[in-house]
């Protein structure tokens, strides 16, 4: 899979293995969906299958499956969870949005001191991307859960969300 600059994400050596998998998950879904072009949207929808995203959403009072639902919903994508639309060219890009994710996530990767992008990383680069109609439809999918910026409390939730995700993990 490659960005419209030709970057591959497969060899890129700036994604955690975690992110990778992540990425491999919003392809995954793109294609089941029959999507040729890596979006936000997908991107969203590959956070939410991670094993930590997924405990954390749910420590913090939020279902994975309403923001799949809010997605599907939100796009008006007929498909349930289980279903797979098979197609033959399993080729995808990422789109400029998808750009725009990766930009921001690499300078909070920055801000921690390391140029690999890791899960929160790419959660802050799907809150934040600056495309106004995607971001408005990802802010709407985010509030409707209780995760955003619209509000004190929805800011909160989404700051312990990052405080979960950010705790050294027990081995």
């Amino acid at each position: 899979m490659t960005t419209e600059n030709g970057q591959s994400f497969e060899t890129s050596s700036g994604f955690s293995k975690k992110a990778l998998r992540i990425v491999e998950i919003a392809r995954d879904e793109a294609l089941k969906l029959n999507h040729h072009h890596l979006q936000p949207k997908h991107l969203l929808l590959g956070l939410i299958k991670d094993p930590d995203v997924e405990h954390a959403l749910k420590e913090v009072g939020v279902e994975p499956l309403i923001i799949h639902d809010a997605v599907i919903t939100m796009f008006n994508i007929s498909i349930s969870p289980g279903d797979r639309i098979l197609s033959r060219d399993t080729s995808i890009h990422a789109t400029h949005e998808v750009g725009q994710v990766l930009s921001v996530a690499t300078e909070e990767a920055k801000k921690r001191g390391t140029l690999e992008i890791n899960h929160t990383d790419l959660l802050t680069g799907i809150i934040w991307q600056t495309n106004s109609t995607w971001r408005s439809h990802t802010s709407d999918i985010l509030a409707s859960v209780g995760l955003g910026t619209y509000t004190p409390d929805q800011f909160r939730r989404l700051k312990k969300l990052y405080e979960i995700l950010n705790e050294p993990k027990q081995t």
